[in-house]
Order: structure tokens, then sequence, then C-alpha cells
């Protein structure tokens, strides 16, 4: 249904289908919808939104644009990075299904808590 790529089970029954999404892999979810959700539904505000509500407006939303995927935005980064490290970003984010930004984002928080741990030790 959406862009993002999860690990799950289904169970087919007689009342319907179930889709049973792990922990690690429904965190992953909610932060993907909780970027993509905002650009593609207008009455989202700024206000947090439950876990349920994102899954449903996204459902709602695929479902009135069945032709159309919801992407994540593509930020442009305020620097270059040199040709070989964004194509090293681009090769990890297509085998991990982690977005550019993330990636960058997770390298500078664990830099972050490794100086901070240097510097308190």
């Amino acid at each position: 249904m959406f862009t993002v790529k999860l690990r799950a089970t289904m169970t087919v029954s007689e009342d319907g289908i179930q889709l049973n999404i792990g922990q690690d892999e429904r965190e992953k979810l909610l932060e993907y919808l909780e970027v993509i959700v905002p650009e593609y539904v207008q009455q989202v505000g700024d206000q947090p939104i439950s876990e349920a509500k994102l899954i449903e407006l996204a459902a709602k939303w695929q479902i009135e644009h069945p032709h159309e995927e919801m992407t994540e935005p593509v930020t442009k980064l305020p620097y270059d990075v040199e040709v070989r490290y964004g194509a090293m970003l681009q090769e990890i984010s297509k085998a991990t299904g982690v977005s550019q930004a993330q990636l960058i984002t997770t390298m500078v928080n664990k830099s972050y808590q490794k100086v901070v741990k240097e510097r308190d030790a």
C-alpha cells in the first residue's frame, strides 16, 4: 500500500485478512507516515496524530488516489555531498529501505552521542 518496505505476516481467514507487523517494523512504518501524511493530507496540522489516525489517513488517501504513490519528500541538502558518498548513500538507502535523509540524520545523531559521551567522561 505505502512505498515503504516492511516485513509482516498475513493471516487469511473467513473473516478477512489480517496483517501483523513486528514492533521494529511498526516503528519504521510510523516514522515514515509521520513524514509522509502531512505532505499529502491537508487536515493534519501541527498536532501529534495517533498511530491509528496516521494509518487511517494514509489508507484513505491511497484509496482516493489509486494510481499514485505516497513518496517521501526529497530534501535538498544545504551542502554538497561528494558524488561517491551520494552513490553510497543511495545504495544503502535502497538496500535498507531507509531514506537518505534518515541515514544522514542517524549518522549525525550517533556522532553527536559519541562526542557528548567522550566529553562527559
